[in-house]
């Protein structure tokens, strides 16, 4: 990317008004910390623990943001989409009108955390740090997804500068997962 870039991020909002909701009714205050976690399956509820089975990570929108300018982007809007999910309402109300509300709640709520998915419109801010010729190959951009470390290459391997972790690359795939 270059300076002055666009970049939309969607993502899945943590404290949307349905997880904060459960998550106070079932008194679990860990849930509102600016750290991810894993989407709960059907065997378990919102807010589950890192290690359980889980299929996607939700994040919350201030670790989101602060991320992104982390990296040099610099949040320029912010709206929340999926605040309908109710499959009877779209029979009853048909596509239209639910089209119709949905940008209704987007404008009016723009502004809360309440949806389950935030898009955050971001722009690439001038960087003189960053030059064109020191990012040629993937490795040049790659960063440690557990502390956003420096990431340091030999054969087949990247160990990060910051945790010591070390991710392996195997049939010219990196795996990044985190255990």
């Amino acid at each position: 990317m270059h300076n002055d870039s666009a970049y939309i991020q969607e993502f899945a909002n943590k404290v949307n008004l349905k997880a904060s909701l459960r998550a106070l009714f079932h008194l679990n205050f860990k849930f509102f910390s600016k750290e991810p976690y894993q989407q709960p399956t059907s065997k378990n509820f919102e807010g589950t623990e890192t290690g359980q089975e889980a299929i996607f990570f939700n994040y919350h929108p201030s670790f989101v943001a602060g991320t992104l300018r982390n990296i040099g982007f610099e949040v320029q809007s912010k709206l929340g989409c999926s605040y309908l999910r109710f499959p009877m309402l779209k029979k009853v109300l048909g596509d239209n009108n639910m089209l119709k509300m949905e940008y209704f709640f987007q404008k009016l709520l723009k502004t809360t955390n309440i949806p389950p998915s935030i898009v955050y419109e971001t722009k690439l801010l001038k960087s003189e740090s960053i030059s064109k010729e020191k990012m040629n190959t993937l490795e040049d951009i790659l960063v440690c997804p557990k502390c956003f470390g420096e990431l340091t290459f030999k054969d087949n391997t990247a160990t990060c500068k910051c945790c010591d972790k070390t991710y392996k690359k195997e049939e010219n795939i990196w795996d990044f997962r985190i255990d």
